[in-house]
């Protein structure tokens, strides 16, 4: 098959960080990307296909009610504008929660309401406080770092419902594990939104919508292909499609095998570089493996710590492994270390790109050494 990368001069990038847009997101699973060529022969009824797609995605994902929608910053941007109504146009969020993605809750016109601390625990005495008769919803990020300093999510959906408010999830990144899809909804969320291009593996340009019916039903009467506010945010019945076969697809998967595959081979990976019979110069600290992600999700992540306590040393180094050689290799910065790099082997595509990324490391360590130690 023609590499249409190649042809336009893109280089391939080895992601060893997450599934993150900039880099295309993740790679569909396999048979995602045939259910899309099928869908793309003929023309369909699409509020029909979303209903009928919706009423599956529920049904996999142990929900009352589930939609497709083109990504989550357009889930939160749909919800936010489903419940600003009747003279209700403030969203609250967590001081300790903001981000650049919660922007897209204010698009519709909707103003952010912060409460909590940025650097310790909020307290219910804030939430209750808050709340008033503008008060269209509360928008909780979820995982990892952005927990820390809010209430659980049962807190806040305790208050919201006796206020009759809706509690919107944003769970962007928070699958696997699988169960995420439901825990949120189950825990009191009115909606929980998730990315259908992360962690699912569908089309890049999707999104899942959960929740109760109620909701559910307001995002699709304003989504496209109504003439409403969600009219720019289209998914296409490809992705519809998609996306279905994606959850399908990983609701019948071994996620606890595939956990050991990428732990061995970060063992691998380590054993490679580190061995005494081969090392690598010595200008890390003894790297280990994280058993969890940057917002708790369920895969492993090898640590790399500089010896070097020079300003930008871990910057520059990872600069080197996307720019100095082929072929590109992506890795993340450590949140809790300034001298700290971290390989993440979910998006790999073969044992090979194990191996490759031990070569990568191995081949500026001793760039490294000659020249910027």
């Amino acid at each position: 098959m023609k590499d249409v990368y190649s042809e336009l001069g893109i280089p391939k990038v080895i992601n060893a960080f997450e599934v993150v847009s900039m880099y295309g997101g993740s790679v569909m699973r396999p048979g995602v990307a045939e259910a899309m060529a099928a869908a793309a022969r003929g023309f369909y009824h699409i509020p029909s296909l979303n209903a009928a797609v919706g009423r599956r995605l529920a049904e996999l994902t142990h929900n009352q009610a589930a939609l497709a929608s083109c990504g989550t910053a357009a889930s939160l941007a749909l919800a936010a504008a489903a419940a600003c109504h009747s003279g209700r146009d403030e969203i609250i969020v967590f001081r300790g929660q903001r981000n650049p993605y919660d922007q897209a809750l204010t698009l519709c016109g909707a103003r952010l309401i912060e409460i909590g601390y940025p650097t310790h625990k909020a307290e219910k005495r804030m939430l209750e406080a808050a709340i008033s008769a503008r008060t269209a919803g509360l928008a909780y990020f979820a995982g990892g770092i952005f927990e820390r300093y809010a209430l659980s999510v049962e807190e806040c959906a305790e208050i919201c419902k006796s206020h009759n408010i809706p509690l919107i999830v944003d769970g962007a990144a928070q699958v696997p594990p699988k169960e995420n899809l439901w825990n949120y909804t189950q825990k009191g969320a009115s909606l929980a939104l998730f990315s259908g291009g992360k962690g699912i593996r569908g089309p890049q340009n999707t999104g899942i919508i959960v929740g109760e019916p109620e909701w559910i039903d307001r995002i699709a009467a304003i989504s496209a292909p109504h003439q409403a506010f969600g009219r720019p945010m289209k998914t296409s019945k490809e992705a519809i499609v998609g996306l279905l076969k994606a959850v399908e697809l990983m609701m019948e998967e071994d996620y606890e095998a595939f956990y050991k595959t990428m732990y061995s081979g970060l063992e691998s990976l380590i054993s490679k570089l580190f061995s005494a019979a081969d090392p690598i110069p010595d200008i890390f600290e003894a790297p280990y493996i994280l058993p969890t992600g940057r917002h708790g999700q369920p895969y492993p992540r090898a640590v790399f710590s500089l010896r070097s306590t020079r300003s930008g040393a871990r910057k520059r180094f990872m600069k080197a492994l996307m720019e100095g050689g082929e072929p590109p290799i992506l890795v993340g910065p450590l949140d809790e270390s300034e001298r700290a790099f971290y390989v993440n082997p979910f998006g790999f595509q073969s044992d090979e790109e194990y191996s490759i990324v031990a070569a990568r490391i191995r081949e500026e360590s001793w760039r490294w050494k000659d020249n910027d130690a």
